[in-house]
């Protein structure tokens, strides 16, 4: 068997080993859907699929073009419980809301904090709201488990009297939304939403549209602070289709129509490739800490000009206006 996910060569391994079944993670999926049609995609033995990170605008591209009978979309957290799964095979959806141990929490998305009624208990979440998952936990379990490398640690994620007095719950770092028909979907991770101009910018929101364009091949939205502004800013690392010629103003048209204006990334990062984790998640800790200093970054930098609502370089001079409060935002 490979030893690694190669995008070029999955169909031609599926059909080799005449794999029925198998799991997907992260951006694998649109990895796929970005390759060039084979052969290999028609002709396979590939029925089922299971996994997490399947993004709804690729789950029916995904499926109808490599005629996946059955995707199932599920959700669990590394050092959480769960999982839940999708069966229904509902776009966009990771489960049902229907396990007994499981519940959402409404949150203060600007802190992430749980919000609680005038009695001190948490407020369950209702159709539309977000919330952090939680799952419930007994004292037994606890004392013989340990799910950080430290007991300390653990701990800090166990929260007590939730809904009710003596109860218990593991405080995950996900995100869920609450839809009608105990429906749930994933938002984004605690850190990966940030507030710009009084709103909650959903990070994943802005990838899976930014995504849906032609040109680009992956994105990592991520909030970056900015000198005399409150909140973060948005910025994009992008990577673009092999012989795809970027067209900055192409993609200034696109984000203008596509995105509201507080959820527009400020700045425009263009990287050959994105960093991946060991699960095929790009990892944006040192893109955050990077941010828009020119004197780190090789890359070219693009900066969104709001008089003329289109993305312009950015090189020493906007850079040195913007840290000295100069560059309006």
């Amino acid at each position: 068997m490979r030893k690694r996910f190669s995008a070029t060569n999955y169909w031609a391994d599926i059909k080799k080993y005449k794999a029925t079944a198998t799991t997907y993670i992260g951006e694998m999926p649109r990895y796929l859907l970005n390759q060039p049609v084979t052969e290999d995609e028609k002709n396979h033995t590939l029925k089922r699929m299971i996994g997490l990170g399947l993004r709804k605008e690729n789950w029916v591209k995904f499926k109808s073009r490599f005629k996946i009978e059955h995707i199932y979309e599920t959700y669990g957290s590394t050092e959480g419980f769960g999982p839940l799964i999708n069966f229904d095979e509902y776009p966009g959806m990771v489960g049902r809301d229907n396990v007994e141990t499981h519940a959402l929490a409404k949150v203060d998305l600007k802190t992430g904090e749980l919000l609680r009624n005038k009695h001190g208990f948490c407020i369950r979440c209702k159709p539309g709201d977000i919330g952090r998952s939680l799952v419930k936990v007994e004292e037994e379990f606890i004392n013989n488990f340990i799910r950080y490398k430290n007991d300390d640690n653990t701990q800090k994620n166990i929260i007590r009297n939730v809904f009710e007095e003596d109860d218990m719950y593991f405080l995950s770092s996900d995100f869920l939304k609450r839809h009608e028909d105990r429906w749930v979907s994933f938002i984004d991770r605690i850190g990966d939403i940030f507030r710009w101009k009084g709103e909650n910018v959903s990070t994943q929101e802005v990838e899976n549209i930014l995504s849906s364009n032609k040109s680009i091949l992956t994105s990592a939205v991520y909030g970056v602070p900015i000198p005399n502004n409150e909140g973060k800013a948005g910025m994009a690392s992008l990577s673009i289709k092999n012989g795809t010629k970027l067209d900055i103003n192409m993609i200034s048209k696109f984000v203008a129509e596509s995105l509201p204006r507080y959820s527009i990334p400020i700045f425009i990062r263009l990287r050959d490739e994105l960093d991946l984790t060991g699960t095929y998640k790009i990892t944006k800790t040192t893109l955050r800490s990077e941010a828009y200093d020119i004197t780190k970054i090789n890359d070219l930098l693009y900066f969104w000009d709001h008089s003329s609502n289109r993305y312009i370089p950015f090189g020493e001079n906007l850079y040195h206006q913007l840290l000295d409060g100069k560059l309006k935002i």
